[in-house]
């Protein structure tokens, strides 16, 4: 006997992202210390070879969280009709996640003097909650764009089936109708 769909359903995925997570870190790294840190240089005296190292780090670091935090919450609610639920979620888990990496890394640059002396106050925290959550949106918007288009055109194509009761060509994203773009397997 079939049973009725008791809620969300938990979705084992693999996700083949290597050159997504190496284009992504490495470009998200570039714009940030062209845009955000190469000032440091000048102002504070600090090697650029540091800053870019510690950046790296930072986007790496943030990266790696937030996609498994994007995935964790796909899992428990996958799929178009979860979308809602999805985002209010990662909006929270995102954001919990955002706030402890952003107290990780004052303490952290705290702790090897990267400043040269430990003098962080709470506009630090501050501005590394908002750096940090701008990784986190970014990331989070890739990820889950990523993964709603392939859905979007096969539900496109359905309906304009049903509309038309002609095939229209169709939108390939991936090799599977209705699998993200992100190859899963």
């Amino acid at each position: 006997m079939k049973q009725e769909n008791e809620g969300p359903q938990p979705v084992r995925e693999r996700v083949n992202d290597f050159w997504l997570r190496v284009g992504g870190i490495t470009a998200l790294n570039i714009f940030l210390n062209i845009f955000f840190y190469l000032h440091l240089s000048q102002e504070k005296n600090i090697p650029f070879w540091k800053i870019f190292l510690l950046s790296t780090f930072f986007v790496f670091l943030s990266w790696e969280v937030t996609r498994w935090v994007v995935l964790q919450v796909r899992k428990r609610f996958p799929g178009l009709q979860n979308m809602r639920t999805r985002i209010i979620r990662l909006t929270i888990y995102v954001t919990l996640a955002t706030v402890a990496l952003s107290i990780f890394k004052v303490w952290f640059q705290d702790a090897i003097e990267f400043y040269g002396e430990m003098n962080s106050g709470i506009f630090d925290y501050f501005y590394g909650f908002g750096m940090n959550m701008f990784y986190a949106l970014v990331i989070t918007g890739i990820y889950e764009s990523l993964y709603y288009f392939p859905p979007m055109a096969t539900t496109a194509r359905r309906d304009g089936v049903a509309q038309t009761g002609q095939s229209p060509e169709p939108v390939r994203f991936t090799e599977e109708p209705g699998q993200s773009a992100l190859s899963f397997q």
